[in-house]
């Protein structure tokens, strides 16, 4: 199994090593040369500000998939989110790493594909409704304010606009647009932009799909008119797209990621 460990700090390099991590440098830090960055050959490390892991995604695409063709099992995870055995809080370090996974388990034996465990999306604060909804936007859907739980393109809608979702959908394929926007009426989607596929062919085909759809979303949008979280919203939507695609796809399990910040704690 082949995990790379994506990181916007340059800390901990041998930590992840140990663990037989490839360890990622992503962002505008001055990484060691020992990093693997996505800033060589055909890259978009440009674009990082917008697209965040996504600029790794793409180099991998174009420069380092060939050199994966043998292996089982390539994912991903970051510098303070892993995926683990069990969701607990680790008390040390010592037993946080006996819970890291670095070799795939029996469980994952019938799956294609590993994702996150669904995050259900529950009742929305009345002040972060009007805070990043707008006034006017939530009186005109006061039914929102008494809802106990929300949708997937509610709680897009509230949080990063409906224009951008709407337009999102238009700009997929045809016979995907329904099929995503059905998705979009759930209550719960595989968070983080993480997964884990049983080999290159099942990664490649994700990446020819998603980046045709975010390069088409980065055309449409005026980019440079984003300011604040906003500016990810390719990542926001690309999250959405990877719990959706991979689901209707291929053979998923759902596999716990734990958070646990390896740039606050002091490792030993």
């Amino acid at each position: 199994m082949r995990i790379f460990c994506l990181s916007i700090y340059n800390d901990n390099y041998d930590f992840f090593r140990s663990l037989n991590f490839i360890p990622v440098g992503l962002g505008t830090e001055n990484f060691d040369n020992k990093w693997l960055l996505d800033n060589k050959g055909r890259n978009i490390s440009k674009k990082n500000k917008y697209l965040g892991e996504y600029t790794f995604h793409y180099w991998l695409w174009k420069n380092y998939l060939p050199l994966l063709q043998k292996d089982r099992w390539i994912g991903f995870c970051t510098y303070r989110r892993f995926w683990t055995l069990q969701d607990c809080e680790f008390d040390s370090l010592k037993i946080f790493k006996s819970n890291i996974i670095i070799k795939e388990p029996d469980a994952w034996k019938d799956s294609e594909v590993i994702l996150a465990k669904k995050l259900i999306i529950g009742r929305i604060k009345t002040s972060k409704i009007i805070k990043n909804f707008g006034i006017k936007n939530t009186i005109l859907n006061l039914n929102l304010l008494f809802k106990e739980k929300y949708n997937l393109y509610e709680h897009f809608m509230i949080f990063h606009g409906q224009y951008y979702i709407n337009e999102a959908i238009k700009l997929l394929p045809k016979k995907e647009q329904s099929d995503f926007a059905e998705y979009l009426n759930k209550f719960s989607f595989n968070p983080h932009n993480l997964f884990i596929c049983r080999n290159v062919k099942i990664l490649k085909e994700f990446y020819s799909n998603i980046f045709s759809w975010l390069i088409k979303c980065e055309n449409k949008f005026d980019m440079n008119r984003l300011t604040g979280y906003q500016i990810r919203m390719l990542g926001f939507l690309a999250e959405h797209f990877v719990s959706y695609w991979f689901q209707k796809k291929f053979l998923i399990y759902e596999n716990h990621i734990t958070f646990y910040d390896t740039n606050l704690r002091k490792l030993t």
